[in-house]
This record gives structure tokens, sequence and C-alpha cells, in this order.
């Protein structure tokens, strides 16, 4: 299979000598098929994208060559990083817990996931800290990353896990089967994350659902949330606890939710141990028109009095209503190639024949 850089017509026979030859902005289309490959560290700007159908990616050994992750961003690199329509999986670190699908690393610029597959890692993604890095995740699904044998311990393995980076917004996405810890860990400043779902599974070990350890400002707007049976804790959304304070002018809003317990001990919807700092009160708190189905407790305050709103909630026991298991990236990635249409991936293979005409192919 030929590996085509869009931006110059160049095509190459693996994924990792395109990503070696690439210039920052580059965008390379891959077609769909398995690459077991010892990816190079990502140094520049580039979009990787999966034409036809989901591209897989995977390192020959679970421990990558660099020790880390299926593809790296190394930290100061000054990089964003696109991926579209790939599926990213195998990673692990012997004597670690957290080798990733994907590490972008400290003092980066944006990571922008699309309609992609990460699964069966110690972390599907591990963003470092950045100051000025956006986190954006649309239509994809993170399924089965963590490593149970250090299921309820502080280990770093989670399906998500963003440290303390700008924003983090997640879209019609799909967070299920965590092997151990959460199924989405955001250190972010600003956390928004809407009409996706967060569904345990019967075998997870997982502990929180969503886990906002730095506070932030965060809204958590029509999702579908369940706790499954086998969950090591009680609480579904945590906020706060780690860091004294949080982030300035922190704030949370729940909203429009449908939340669901499967766990037999109990469950409580939100445990907010966030701090403000002057005053050593939690942050404020809104829970607005959530719908919770066998939810055994609504909040759990961790520190003094807060500012708490609660409006329209329903809370119901018995049946629950299903909650689609069907993958979001599914009928995107069979679609016409993004970004643009079908006409990228014409315009690139005419600019790879008129180029003929001065320098050849580097390889068929």
């Amino acid at each position: 299979m030929s590996i085509l850089n869009a931006t110059d017509g160049i095509s190459y026979p693996t994924v990792s000598e395109a990503i070696t030859a690439s210039s920052a902005g580059d965008v390379i289309l891959i077609p769909t098929g398995l690459y077991v490959e010892e990816f190079p560290l990502i140094t520049h700007s580039l979009t990787l994208q999966g034409v036809g159908g989901m591209a897989q990616l995977r390192t020959p050994n679970p421990a990558p060559a660099n020790d880390r992750a299926v593809l790296m961003v190394p930290g100061n690199a000054g990089a964003e990083l696109t991926v579209r329509n790939l599926e990213i999986f195998g990673a692990a670190r012997p004597f670690w817990t957290n080798g990733a699908g994907i590490l972008f690393e400290f003092g980066n610029g944006d990571l922008k996931i699309y309609d992609s597959f990460i699964h069966h890692n110690e972390n599907g993604i591990l963003v470092g800290d950045g100051a000025n890095t956006d986190v954006e995740i649309v239509r994809s699904e993170f399924s089965a990353n963590g490593n149970p044998t250090y299921a309820g311990t502080n280990s770093a393995a989670h399906n998500v896990y963003v440290n303390k980076v700008a924003t983090l917004t997640v879209t019609d996405s799909y967070f299920n089967s965590v092997r151990t810890n959460h199924e989405l860990k955001s250190r972010a400043a600003a956390t928004t994350i809407s009409n996706s779902r967060f569904v345990d599974g019967p075998d997870s070990q997982a502990s929180y659902s969503i886990d906002l350890p730095n506070g932030g400002v965060v809204r958590i707007e029509n999702n579908e949330i369940v706790k499954g049976p086998l969950a090591v804790n009680r609480y579904i959304i945590h906020y706060g606890g780690e860091v004294v304070p949080t982030w300035p002018g922190s704030t949370l809003d729940i909203t429009g939710n449908i939340i669901i317990n499967e766990r037999g001990d109990g469950a409580t919807a939100l445990f907010n141990q966030s701090r403000d700092g002057p005053s050593g009160f939690s942050n404020p708190a809104t829970l607005v028109n959530n719908t919770f189905y066998n939810v055994t407790e609504l909040v759990r305050t961790g520190f003094g009095p807060s500012s708490l709103t609660l409006e329209g909630n329903v809370m119901l026991t018995g049946a629950a209503p299903a909650v689609s298991t069907a993958s979001p990236w599914q009928s995107s990635v069979a679609a016409v190639p993004e970004p643009a249409s079908v006409l990228l991936l014409a315009g690139a293979l005419v600019a790879a024949v008129a180029m003929r005409c001065w320098r050849p192919l580097r390889s068929a």
C-alpha cells in the first residue's frame, strides 16, 4: 500500500517513512489496512488520516521502541497533531502502567482526534501540560484501555488522561470498558463534554466515569453515563480533590444528562472535593434537568458549605433505558475522506503525477 503525502504529492511504502520525510503542516493519507511499524517521533505539526476506511496502527511488540507510545509527540516540540480515521492499539510499558496509543507530551500545540478508535492500550491518549494546548475529541471511541493488574491503585492507566492544558472539548464520542481507573481524566483549565457516552460495561473495574481533579470551568451536558456493576468506587463524577486551590474561577455545570447506576452497593452522582483557596470551601456546582436511574446519592461535598444549585432533576429506580453501543466513527470513516472531500485525494494524486515530469517519486 502506498502512503501519500497529500501536501507535496510524494508517496512512500511505509507510514514511518512518510512521517520521517514530512515537513511541518503536511497531511499524510494512509489507505485502510493494518500497519505494524515502530513509528518515528513526530516533532513538527502533522495530520495523519486514514482514507477509504480505518487505518490501523500498532507496534510489533506491546512495548514500543520509544518505550512510551504507538504515536509520540515529544516534549517541547511545539507541534500540533491531528488524527482522523485511525485505529491505534496495543501499547504497554514493562514495569510501568502508562503505555499510550498517543502520547502528546508537554509544551506542544493542539491535539485533535476525529473519527478514530483507540483501544487496548494502557492509556488511550496521554496528554502532558500545555498552557496553550487545546485538545479536541470528536466522534471517537476509547475502549478497554487501562491495566487490570493495577485496578484500584493510583496508576496512570485510563481511557483518556489529559493533564494541565488550556481546554479539553469532547463531542459525540464514546468511552467504554476501561479496564482500570477512569473513563476520562482531565486536569484542563476548561473542560466541555457534550453528546457523548460513558459506559463501563459488565466487566470493567472502573473508578470514576469522569475525573476532574483540578477543578476548572467544566460543562457536562447531554451525555449518557453508566456506572458499571464491578466499578471499584461509588462516585460517578469527581471534581477537585487533588489540588488546592483548584483552577481560578472554577465552576461545574452538569445539565441534561442521563446517569445510570448498575453498581449494587450504590452510587453518588457527584463527589465535589474542590476547594477555592480563599475560603477553603467547595467551588460552585450546578445540577439541572438530569435524569438519574438507581443513583442512591446525588451530591457529596468534601469541604465546607458550597454554592450548589439543584433544579429539575429526576430520580428514578428500576429498569433504565438501554444506552447505544454503536461506534460513533463508523459512518464517518466509511464516508468521504476528511478534511475536505474526495477532491483532496484526487488532487494529491494529480499533483503526484505532475511532479514526475521534473523529479521521480522516491518510491512507488
